[in-house]
């Protein structure tokens, strides 16, 4: 296939990371066996439910990255979303809970390449679509430090708040947002 020179990773000549460095990057089983079925050998490959993760062995490069990438106009969506980049994911029952964040890069490209919050919680959602299908429930949120410490802390905090309107949601982190920096004053 040949390379999309309308992509501005193809002008890169930084080399910092993203392609050059493929760890951990997000695939549905459509778009493993689509980009990545052919290249096993040279990934490591792991299942979280029917999400697949791969990383290409020894942090190489990605498979498709030759002078620019080669499948750019149909890569996954996780190559797409960059600088944000899926986070964790929660799989409860038949509910799904998807987080995305933006990549700490030091990529010159970065705020060409990044989308507003928006756009990213769409793409996000369309992979959790495809990946889990529509006998799930998703949620997508963007990952905030504040979101972080709650969900890592109180999981049974967080599958509460599920059902709990918007309003309510927003009140109750806005004050968790508040205490934090309280108790950083305080110390």
């Amino acid at each position: 296939m040949a390379v999309e020179f309308n992509n501005p990773c193809a002008r890169c000549t930084t080399g910092m990371g993203c392609c050059r460095a493929l760890w951990g990057l997000r695939l549905s089983e459509a778009e493993f066996q689509q980009h990545f079925a052919d290249h096993r050998k040279k990934l490591d490959v792991s299942h979280q439910g029917p999400i697949r993760r791969i990383s290409v062995k020894k942090r190489g490069t990605c498979p498709h990255l030759e002078k620019g990438c080669t499948v750019y106009a149909e890569r996954p969506i996780e190559c797409r979303l960059y600088p944000h980049t899926i986070g964790k994911v929660w799989i409860l029952g038949k509910r799904a809970l998807i987080t995305y964040h933006t990549h700490r890069s030091e990529c010159p490209s970065c705020e060409e390449l990044k989308l507003p919050d928006a756009e990213a919680a769409d793409m996000v959602a369309q992979f959790a679509k495809n990946t889990f299908g529509d006998g799930y429930r998703i949620k997508v949120w963007p990952e905030t430090y504040l979101f972080h410490i709650l969900v890592n802390g109180h999981r049974i905090f967080f599958w509460k708040l599920w059902h709990v309107p918007h309003r309510i949601k927003h009140d109750v982190l806005k004050r968790g947002r508040q205490y934090t920096q309280s108790r950083r004053k305080d110390q």
